[in-house]
């Protein structure tokens, strides 16, 4: 007895291989065919849904794959700037050599790579 009324629990399974939202979706597809099917007074009413539980592990695995990449591609960006400018306490002249190659002016950075000898970084000479 549930709420007073007399029920009749059905389970229904799946094999191993199957798929929990294809299950689901199939039991659902074919409910109202099955409740034509019954004398009057008889209903059917699902009352624990696997696929919810498959479809919120689905979208938080999104989720987490989604964080997950712009948090990556974040430390890529910061990381590489930080790479390619040097440590960003010396990044006050960033911007004078970044803009002066736009004024006709040559300017030179160091890069980690060349053991501070500095780069020819526009083509005004």
């Amino acid at each position: 007895m549930v709420k007073g009324q007399q029920v009749i629990p059905l389970q229904i399974l799946k094999t191993g291989d199957a798929s929990t939202l294809a299950v689901v979706a199939g039991v659902r597809a074919k409910l109202p065919e099955i409740l034509k099917a019954l004398p009057p007074g008889i209903s059917i009413r699902p009352f624990n849904d696997a696929s919810k539980f498959v479809r919120t592990s689905i979208e938080d695995g999104v989720q987490e794959m989604v964080t997950a990449a712009i948090l990556a591609g974040l430390a890529v960006l910061i990381f590489g700037v930080w790479h390619t400018f040097g440590d960003p306490a010396e990044w006050g002249g960033l911007a004078r050599s970044v803009h002066a190659p736009l004024y006709g002016h040559e300017a030179e950075l160091t890069h980690p790579t060349n053991s501070g000898h500095p780069t020819c970084v526009s083509g005004a000479n």
